[in-house]
């Protein structure tokens, strides 16, 4: 178990500096791909008897995607006040909300609360740059599910096919999001 980022750090010039601060100041972090995929399918379930009406990308997605996102991603729990983005750091990561709740800021206004079953940090995840628009805390305790860019870059490599089905689901979650905003 690595320690607690004790200094600050200039997260604007260090990703990957940025990224293990944010694992180690997280409750939990999983990236077992049998934890990550059982903690997705559940979400489903419960979704489902739940009756809950808010969109989600990985209802588009088949089984076998599901498996190969569970077996790239990580499962982060994190407590309430918890920043996880910051404004203007470029960093390539898409979070699913499996439960929780998260605000978006840009110069400390709210600009929305997402909630379980949303994506943050779609912008960074498609822009070139990665430059983030705006800062996400986490308003409870929140576990997230993180996607890298360079999974879907190494899934348009190597499955084009599974690589066009997240595209058009991630699509169709950006579309959701700018409707109902």
């Amino acid at each position: 178990c690595k320690k607690k980022q004790e200094k600050a750090i200039d997260v604007s010039r260090d990703t990957e500096k940025w990224l293990e601060l944010i694992y180690n100041a997280s409750s939990s972090a999983e990236s077992n791909p049998d934890v990550i995929k059982n903690e997705i399918l559940l979400f489903f379930e419960d979704s489902i008897v739940s009756n809950e009406s808010s969109f989600n990308f990985l209802t588009f997605l088949p089984e076998q995607l599901l498996t190969k996102i569970s077996e790239c991603s990580t499962l982060v729990t994190f407590e309430p006040n918890e920043q996880i983005i910051q404004e203007d750091v470029r960093d390539q990561e898409l979070y699913f909300i499996i439960n929780g709740s998260l605000e978006v800021r840009k110069d400390e206004e709210v600009l929305v609360t997402k909630k379980r079953g949303d994506i943050v940090g779609e912008v960074g995840f498609f822009r070139q740059s990665g430059k983030r628009s705006a800062s996400v805390y986490t308003v409870e305790k929140t576990r997230l599910l993180i996607i890298r860019k360079s999974f879907l870059n190494s899934l348009v490599k190597n499955h084009p096919r599974d690589a066009c089905i997240l595209y058009d689901a991630l699509s169709r979650a950006m579309a959701e999001n700018i409707a109902n905003s």
